[in-house]
């Protein structure tokens, strides 16, 4: 009686490999149009690799304001990298699930600073979210200021654009700008207040998704430090309309609060 003979065939896709290209397909990084590609190049797909699809896949389509966004704002929609891991994206989603946190995956265009913004929306109030013509203290009378005391013109200044982890669950009311940033530090390294055109582009941008204003009732208290010394803040006021503040760093009110984001993991 003649003896079977076995031919094991190695393969090079590992079972590592296969559970990743399963959970990938779940969460639609990958379909058929690249399932070759994965084949051929499967580090390409790597885990520290996320892809709006999974990203919105793991926060949820209502926590995440897309590339799309840039319809709204009359601009041509761009793609980025999200650069943030998975592991941080769903402890994002715990602390969110626990009620902690409001945290939501926003895209920044970038070259959106206070001004740029203020041009595109506008100061018609029949079209929120729109600029309050009355607020103007942060235009040119502050760029003469600053310009006085060799300062960047901070209303200028846009931040990187890019995909941002922001926590829209107001923090540290009742506290001055330093003991804010004691309570920040405490969070961990890898928060940070949310950069204050940032934080005004997702508010605006919530708005015309959803018409519901995520700040009706309290200040964004962020980074910038203008001409007078004065800490800069942000909101939208009830009728979508866009507002630039400062207060002296020893102030402290109820309803000037932080919204911290989390710094890029790479």
């Amino acid at each position: 009686m003649g003896k079977n003979k076995v031919v094991v065939v190695e393969s090079g896709i590992r079972a590592s490999q296969m559970k990743d290209f399963w959970r990938m397909v779940d969460d639609g990084t990958v379909d058929g149009d690249v399932f070759g590609d994965f084949l051929e190049n499967p580090r390409k797909y790597k885990t520290d690799k996320v892809t709006l699809a999974r990203a919105i896949n793991i926060l949820g389509t209502d926590k995440v304001i897309q590339p799309s966004i840039c319809a709204k704002w009359n601009l041509p929609e761009m793609n980025l990298s999200i650069r943030y891991r998975e592991q941080t994206l769903r402890a994002v989603v715990e602390s969110n699930k626990k009620g902690e946190t409001d945290f939501h995956l926003v895209f920044f265009p970038g070259d959106m600073s206070l001004i740029r913004q203020r041009e595109i929306r506008g100061l018609d109030s029949k079209k929120p979210p729109y600029f309050g013509s009355g607020n103007d203290w942060w235009l040119g009378a502050e760029e003469k200021k600053c310009q006085e005391k060799g300062m960047a013109y901070w209303p200028k200044i846009s931040s990187l654009a890019g995909f941002y982890l922001i926590d829209f669950k107001s923090r540290f009311s009742n506290m001055n700008w330093q003991a804010q940033e004691n309570e920040i530090a405490k969070l961990g390294g890898q928060y940070e207040r949310t950069p204050d055109d940032v934080f005004l582009f997702a508010a605006q941008s919530i708005y015309m998704l959803t018409s519901k204003n995520i700040t009706s009732d309290w200040w964004h208290w962020g980074k910038i430090l203008g001409s007078d010394g004065d800490r800069v803040a942000v909101r939208l006021y009830g009728d979508g309309e866009a507002r630039v503040g400062g207060d002296h760093p020893d102030d402290s009110y109820g309803n000037l609060r932080v919204s911290v984001s989390r710094k890029f993991d790479f």
